[in-house]
């Protein structure tokens, strides 16, 4: 999925527009869920994609593409670390190898590390239409294990500094 997901962004870019993310659903394979106020939702079997948006316009979009739940035993969640481990870094390498190595890397205790993310790991990417941003999440053995691509906005366009009727290409 990550492939995908990564491989779509280049070639549609992202507008920041619902339309994007009905797009972006449709191309992972995803069907739409359900909506709430500032969120509308889409799977696909263990993949959930998550929309967030304010009065102002969309903000972020969250794919989850790898979610386990922590088993109870030790040897089996050992292992289970150990596969979420290598997905996040397999995650990674096909990410730098399709974009370029990341502008940061590393854990919540290292220096430069993003602040607002909830992560223990991620790598975050500077993009023409947004921030990439890939998470390693693990906040507990009672919290599912999970990897998740994330889409925010860049901040000009929050701010107004740029025209977010424009669709920017992803470029390298």
């Amino acid at each position: 999925m990550i492939t995908a997901l990564i491989e779509w962004l280049d070639v549609q870019g992202f507008g920041w527009k619902p339309a994007d993310v009905d797009l972006l659903a449709g191309a992972l394979g995803m069907k739409f869920e359900g909506a709430q106020e500032g969120r509308r939702a889409f799977s696909a079997g263990d993949a959930r994609l998550v929309e967030y948006s304010t009065a102002a316009g969309l903000k972020r979009v969250e794919v989850v593409y790898w979610c386990r739940d922590a088993p109870e035993e030790d040897k089996a969640y050992r292992r289970e670390v150990k596969a979420f481990q290598k997905e996040y870094r397999q995650a990674l390498e096909r990410i730098s190898e399709s974009v370029t190595k990341p502008e940061f890397e590393g854990t919540v205790d290292d220096e430069g590390f993003p602040s607002g993310q909830d992560a223990v790991r991620l790598a975050l990417w500077q993009r023409f239409w947004g921030r990439l941003i890939l998470k390693s999440q693990h906040e507990g053995r009672e919290i599912p294990l999970r990897v998740t691509v994330v889409l925010e906005r860049n901040r000009s366009l929050e701010q107004g500094l740029s025209d977010p009727e424009t669709k920017l290409q992803g470029g390298r």
